[in-house]
């Protein structure tokens, strides 16, 4: 499979994100690609007869050919110091190999706290611009502070799902308004709602969630914890979330000739630290 770097996203989503103010015989190729996006239109013939016409799909827009997959994965609280792929002491094989299939980055600017960070990295934007400039569950009737996006915010899941993308939002999402974060919604603030346009979701909705038991949402509908990962093992939900990533992929590479765009966001190393036996006995003493 071939990914893209993480830092394309980022500007991506700026780089199609303008106004719209002119017809749209004068557009320009910027124009052309504004949020939101012109209707297409139908190029069909309509006669009298059904021998005089000619019908006309208008479908889903396509990707462009050879368009790349794009993977993003997303770890809290983590630094340099974690991981063996920066030097670090926790043996990480699968980020060490696919660091070196690419490019490995030195720095990532943060906003220090969860919400504000995702949000600007999910649309390039800083994170007063969007309205996360604290964290969901602290958000104040203020403009940068208020959690409140609108149907402007560039998410980059919602231009690519436009684009002809799959795209998938698994584990820690934190970009919902408290408020809204229940079975009954509204829903326009969920990964798969209008604002943010994941074509699916499986994960949790807060800043933090019981690793053995969370409390799980797939898409908007609160789901019962599994009591065993795939392979029959307490559940985890670091696991867990790997499993439904790879069913999930198994699904696309299936029946889906496009690419994809998965946003991944383990619980981990997020709080509550909760650790399964097995990997704690890896590091003993």
């Amino acid at each position: 499979m071939k990914f893209k770097s993480l830092l394309l996203v980022g500007i991506m989503s700026v780089l199609l994100i303008t106004s719209c103010t002119t017809t749209p015989e004068k557009q320009s190729d910027q124009e052309k690609n504004a949020i939101p996006y012109p209707l297409p239109e139908w190029k069909g013939v309509q006669g009298k007869t059904l021998a005089d016409s000619k019908p006309d799909f208008i479908g889903q827009p396509e990707a462009p050919e050879e368009a790349p997959n794009v993977l993003v994965i997303m770890l809290d609280d983590a630094g340099y110091s974690n991981t063996s792929s920066f030097g670090g002491v926790m043996k990480t094989p699968t980020f060490d190999r696919i660091g070196d299939e690419g490019i490995r980055y030195t720095h990532m600017s943060v906003a220090a706290v969860c919400s504000p960070t995702r949000g600007s990295l999910l649309t390039g934007y800083n994170i007063h611009q969007i309205g996360t400039g604290i964290i969901s569950e602290f958000a104040t009737g203020y403009p940068g502070y208020n959690s409140q996006l609108d149907y402007s915010t560039p998410s980059i899941a919602k231009i690519l799902t436009d684009n002809g993308y799959a795209t998938a939002a698994f584990g820690k999402w934190h970009n919902t308004p408290m408020e809204e974060a229940s079975p009954v919604g509204p829903f326009q603030s969920w990964p798969t709602g209008s604002i943010w346009g994941f074509e699916y979701f499986w994960g949790f909705l807060g800043g933090e969630t019981n690793q053995f038991h969370p409390l799980l949402y797939e898409n908007t509908t609160a789901i019962e914890t599994p009591k065993t990962n795939a392979d029959g093992s307490q559940f985890h939900i670091s696991q867990g979330m790997a499993d439904q990533a790879i069913k999930w992929l198994d699904n696309w590479k299936g029946l889906r000739d496009v690419p994809f765009f998965m946003y991944y966001t383990p619980g981990a190393v997020h709080a509550p630290i909760q650790v399964p036996k097995e990997w704690r006995d890896k590091y003993k003493g």
